[in-house]
């Protein structure tokens, strides 16, 4: 999955094409433009397309803040998203679009093969979200790495709050990192306070072959309640601070 001017650089130098255009079925066409106050993405539902999840009953999102030109090299019919360009701000009664619907796509998939799959965005959605923190961006985000990855997540976790989660597999073992990012000032540089959160549940898929024989929590140095059913473990930590790490061994 990639967005906006990714590979477009080389150490400061910027380069004719992506260098992933032949991964992306698209070449760089040529300048970055602004999508506008008014700029929006047309939610195309009949495509029925798995990155759509969780949009139905909404016509259009946000658009991104920017977006590079770019042309298709490759097949990409039936968009899922695509542009609405953008419309004057005011007077009130100049506030509608001139162009409700186009084909200009503002998500790019691709299926290389049975096992290979591509998302690339021309718009800058990734910062778009950072700054503006729209939901329905972030959800297009989500969606979009669940269906280029084609196959069910290593760790799944469901609780209250705000956590960073990382997964690491060694030879005989697996850590899940469960970082607490609940605060105010979650994306300043400081925090407020440590805001304690929990319970929380986290899923991990045990590799094929493998048998968990010993799960522990690091931080807090006990071993907890444990669900097994098939090559999943659910774990549940009771509360997470700061940080708590799931240590999961294998025979």
């Amino acid at each position: 999955m990639a967005t906006f001017e990714t590979s477009l650089y080389a150490e400061g130098e910027q380069r004719s094409d992506f260098g992933l255009a032949d991964v992306f079925g698209v070449t760089y066409a040529g300048g970055i433009e602004s999508n506008g106050a008014n700029g929006y993405i047309r939610v195309e539902h009949e495509t029925n397309h798995p990155i759509l999840k969780g949009l139905e009953g909404t016509q259009q999102v946000v658009s991104t803040a920017r977006h590079v030109n770019v042309r298709a090299v490759a097949s990409f019919p039936n968009p899922p998203l695509t542009r609405i360009p953008t419309y004057p701000i005011d007077p009130m009664e100049q506030i509608f679009p001139r162009t409700p619907k186009t084909d200009i796509p503002e998500v790019y998939l691709r299926l290389l093969n049975e096992r290979s799959r591509v998302v690339y965005f021309p718009g800058d959605i990734d910062s778009t979200f950072a700054d503006g923190l729209a939901p329905d961006l972030a959800l297009l985000i989500r969606n979009s790495v669940e269906w280029a990855m084609n196959e069910p997540q290593p760790v799944t976790v469901s609780g209250p709050g705000i956590l960073e989660v990382t997964c690491w597999r060694q030879t005989n073992s697996m850590t899940v990192h469960l970082l607490n990012c609940t605060n105010p000032f979650m994306l300043r540089s400081a925090y407020r306070e440590d805001i304690p959160i929990g319970p929380q549940h986290v899923t991990i898929r045990i590799p094929t072959g493998r048998t968990a024989r010993g799960v522990k929590l690091l931080v807090a140095g006990v071993k907890p309640r444990v669900e097994r059913a098939g090559n999943t473990l659910t774990v549940t930590v009771p509360s997470i601070v700061d940080h708590e790490v799931v240590a999961v061994d294998f025979s």
